[in-house]
This record gives C-alpha cells, sequence and structure tokens, in this order.
C-alpha cells in the first residue's frame, strides 16, 4: 500500500492541488448539498485515479460542474445514509446493552467496559461495510443496496486482511493531520477533513486494484451513456464513451 501517495496526491501532485482542497473544502459549508457534491467529485476523482497506472492524476474542482458533481454525488450518499440508518440501531445496542446488564447485576464498571468494546467493534464493522458500498455507488452511478452489498462481501472476502491493515494504518497517519487541523485555529479541521477523505478514497483504489487482480469482479455501470471528461493538465478536452475506455483498458 502506498500510504505516503495517499496523503500527498490530492495536493502535493499538482500546482493547484491547494486549490483544488480550498474549493473542496467551500462544500463542507454549503448547506444540505455541499456534502453531496463533494461525494460527486470523489466519485470522478476514483474513475480517474483507477485508469491511471501511476495513481496520480484527477482532475481539477470546478464549480461550473456543481449541477454534474451533485447528480453523482447522489448514489453514494444515499447509500451511505441508508446503510447508516439500518446500522444505528446495532450500534446503539451494542454500547447501551453491556451497561444495562451491568448496573443489572451491580457491575456497572464491567458493563461499561465491555460497551465501548462493543460499541468500537459495532462502528468499525459499520465502516467496514459502507465504505466499500459507497465506493460501489460511485463507481456504479446508480443506487443499487443488493449490488453494493453483493461487492462488499466478495471485496471483504478477497481483501478484507490487507484492508483491516490499511484502515489501522490510515487511523494512525490521520492523527498529526487532525492535529494540525485544530492548531491552524480549529477552522484547519475542515481542510483536513478533505484531504482525510480523498486520502481514505485513494487507499480504497488500491484495495480494489488488488481485489481485482485477486479475481474480483469489476464495478460496471449497466447504462451506456456519453460524458465530457473533466480536464486534466495532462488531458486534452474529449469526448469518450466509458464502454469504450474499459475495453481499451482491459
Amino acid at each position: 500500500m502506498q500510504y505516503q501517495l495517499a496523503f500527498s496526491y490530492f495536493v502535493g501532485q499538482k500546482p493547484n492541488g491547494w486549490t483544488n482542497l480550498l474549493l473542496a473544502t467551500v462544500c463542507l459549508f454549503i448547506p444540505a448539498i455541499g456534502p453531496i457534491v463533494l461525494f460527486g467529485y470523489i466519485a470522478v476523482v476514483t474513475e480517474r485515479l483507477i485508469r491511471d497506472p501511476d495513481l496520480r492524476k484527477h482532475p481539477d474542482f470546478a464549480f461550473d460542474r456543481f449541477t454534474d458533481l451533485l447528480t453523482r454525488g447522489i448514489w453514494p450518499f444515499l447509500v451511505q445514509l441508508v446503510g447508516t440508518f439500518v446500522m444505528i440501531p446495532v450500534v446503539v445496542v451494542a454500547l447501551v446493552g453491556p451497561m444495562m446488564l451491568g448496573g443489572a447485576l451491580n457491575q456497572p464498571a464491567v458493563g461499561i467496559g465491555v460497551g465501548f468494546l462493543l460499541y468500537t467493534v459495532a462502528l468499525f464493522s459499520m465502516s467496514a461495510l459502507l465504505m466499500p458500498m459507497a465506493f460501489h455507488a460511485e463507481l456504479a452511478n446508480r443506487f443499487d443496496l443488493g449490488g453494493a452489498f453483493r461487492f462488499t462481501m466478495s471485496f471483504l472476502k478477497l481483501v478484507g486482511g490487507k484492508a483491516l491493515v490499511a484502515y489501522l494504518v490510515y487511523s494512525l497517519l490521520s492523527i498529526p493531520v487532525v492535529l494540525l487541523g485544530f492548531l491552524l485555529c480549529i477552522v484547519g479541521v475542515y481542510p483536513a477533513t478533505v484531504l482525510l477523505m480523498m486520502a481514505a478514497q485513494h487507499l480504497m483504489v488500491q484495495l480494489y486494484r488488488e481485489y481485482l487482480d485477486r479475481g474480483g469482479e469489476e464495478i460496471v455501470k449497466t447504462e451506456k451513456r456519453r460524458r465530457r471528461r473533466y480536464e486534466d493538465e495532462d488531458d486534452e478536452p474529449e469526448e469518450y464513451d466509458i464502454d469504450d475506455d474499459r475495453k481499451r483498458r482491459d
């Protein structure tokens, strides 16, 4: 896993990387639809990274594509929203259940300790499910809970161990980024959040490539359409067909 690249590609591999970070951060301040737009941008970045053998090239953030990004971001947003609502009761029971049981047995300290342990495990399990499901929605560009869940099960089966190690290393590397954000007058937490989201997505792309190398099924779009590719400093603007592009990569 290329951890250094995951944390540096977004701002360190392009001359205007810091501008992209600033523009993407603005989305966090736009009520309701801002995070969805950011999800859409992450989706197009993901597609571009998958096509790049060096895992570096990605499109600039552009507010003139606001509507396109909003439309693209709806699907991963909905998948995460539905998945969160389904899993929240499990997390609550994992935390409150042992506490209540410990109180009934006159062992409140034990109940609290077990409750927080199960709570941590439940949160980790929720992340392990939601991240691949959202990743599927980003690439498939549709709301398909069944397909996302099947992909997640296959993904965890083939690269689950490597994903666990990547998650733990990512969590450790995230600590100094968050602390630096707090040191920058608290406001720095917002760009730090965006940077961590982009780093996590880069690691997901790396894991997805590993998943495909181990025989996993590629995520494909069910309908054929044409769209304009985001301009990158290394690419000329062009129209391309998604199916034709996939054939060239194969």
